[in-house]
C-alpha cells in the first residue's frame, strides 16, 4: 500500500475521532482486544455506518 494512502486513512481517523468521540469509544473496544480479527473490523465498520450523523454529533448545528 503507497505511504501516501496510509497516512490519509490515519489523518482520516484522528479526524474522526476528534469529531465522534463515540466512535473513538468503539474503535477502542476493538483495539483493546488481544487479537481483533477482520469479523470485528466489519461488524464495527456496520455499527457505524447503521448511525446517521446526528447520533454521534447531537449537538450539530446542522439542519436535520
Amino acid at each position: 500500500m503507497p505511504p501516501e494512502i496510509i497516512q490519509l486513512v490515519i489523518f482520516a481517523l484522528s479526524e474522526a475521532i476528534k469529531a465522534y468521540p463515540q466512535i473513538r469509544a468503539e474503535i477502542q473496544a476493538v483495539l483493546n482486544k488481544d487479537n481483533p480479527t477482520a469479523e470485528d473490523w466489519a461488524a464495527l465498520r456496520a455499527r457505524i455506518q447503521a448511525q446517521d450523523y446526528f447520533k454521534y454529533v447531537p449537538n450539530s448545528a446542522l439542519p436535520h
